[in-house]
């Protein structure tokens, strides 16, 4: 996940709606159990524009961004 062994873990994913398919449930749910200090889901989204922290769809630590390319 990042150079610093378990300083970082991210997981990334385009998607029309992240929420399908559970694809953000599962990527939380992946570095939920890990235990890099940092841990981060990004995703890209017309759903949700713009780069910015999603605080309401966090949960375990992990923090989710919407971020654009």
């Amino acid at each position: 996940m990042s150079l610093a062994e378990g300083l970082v873990g991210a997981e990334t994913c385009p998607a029309v709606d992240p929420r399908n398919n559970r694809k953000l449930v599962k990527d939380i749910d992946k570095l939920a159990h890990r235990l890099e200090w940092y841990r981060y889901v990004f995703f890209m989204s017309p759903l949700f524009p713009g780069g910015k922290r999603l605080p309401e769809l966090e949960r375990d630590g992990v923090q989710v961004w919407s971020v654009n390319v």
